[in-house]
Parts: C-alpha cells; structure tokens; sequence
C-alpha cells in the first residue's frame, strides 16, 4: 500500500505494507513516515541554470550530458549539442531538482 502523508511543509510518498485493521498500524505507519523523511532530508537541491543558450554552447558535450543526467532529466532524443543545450534550458532554468546529499552534510 502507498499512503501520502502531508503536512504544513511538504508531501511525503511512503510505502507500508499493511492493514489499517492492525492495533500496531498507527506506530507502524508513522516509523514508515520518519524514514521517508529522513530520505528527503538527505536530499540537496541543486541551482537553477542561469545560463543562456549561447553560454551553454560553450561547454563540452560531456559537461551539458552530466548536467542533465545530474537533474534525472533525459537526454537520450537530443542528438546534437544544440539539443542538450536547448533541452537544458527549457527543463533546467526554470524548475527545481534534487540531488542526493554528500556523506555528512544531511
């Protein structure tokens, strides 16, 4: 079973297996919840692009491919480096992505 749990802050996504039947559901339930929110805890949120097209294009196509593949934003139609340029700031200049966070930083 998926529950949605919100509250003030944000939505979290869990999934528990379960009967909400079950005398234990509620503590079990809520030990799912604290562990998926220590998962979006340990989560950064990368910058916005600020770059322009035309800044882009200065880049490598290995830099504009790990940009990309670092935001979870797919690249596999883009065939010339003006695609991933293109397809980065369409998607990237404009919408907030996550990235897990380093070892120690959470």
């Amino acid at each position: 079973m998926t529950a949605t749990v919100s509250d003030a802050v944000s939505w979290l996504q869990i999934t528990y297996s379960g009967h909400p039947m079950d005398p234990q559901f509620e503590r079990l339930l809520a030990a799912a919840a604290a562990q998926a929110s220590d998962r979006q805890a340990a989560q950064v949120a990368l910058p916005l692009v600020s770059e322009t097209y035309e800044q882009l294009m200065q880049r490598s196509v290995k830099e504009l491919r790990g940009m990309l593949a670092e935001r979870g934003v797919s690249c596999s139609d883009c065939i010339e480096k003006g695609d991933l340029a293109r397809r980065i700031v369409e998607r990237c200049s404009s919408t907030t992505y996550y990235a897990r966070a380093p070892a120690g930083a959470a």
